[in-house]
């Protein structure tokens, strides 16, 4: 199980290095089908859509964290900072599972 683990972090690293690479070749491509008339409403829905995450993880989670853990939420945002991004750039839970099981047994002592 371990050494599947380490497979994986291994793919899921390779495939987050590369990721901003096909980021870039969808968008490109995009705008050359669309022109740019589609990136005003692109960068609008993304900026809802952070305003959005902003308010739940500042307000609702933070309050949460404090009032049921007991825990620091700056603490804690300091230690799973790494988790969280790794998240929020692949926009999948589940290959976060590994990096989120390792930065818990180092990081959190769990």
């Amino acid at each position: 199980f371990v050494q599947f683990n380490d497979i994986m972090m291994e793919m899921t690293s390779l495939v987050m290095k590369v990721a901003p690479v096909g980021v870039f070749c969808l968008l490109a491509r995009t705008f050359a089908n669309v022109g740019f008339e589609a990136f005003l409403p692109m960068v609008k829905y993304m900026g809802g859509v952070l305003a959005a995450l902003v308010l739940q993880l500042g307000v609702t989670y933070m309050v949460l964290l404090w009032v049921f853990a007991r825990m620091s939420p700056l603490m804690f945002l300091r230690k799973f900072f790494s988790v969280a991004a790794f998240g929020f750039s692949t926009a999948t839970s589940n290959a976060t599972i590994p990096l989120n099981i390792e930065t818990l047994e180092k990081k959190m002592g769990v």
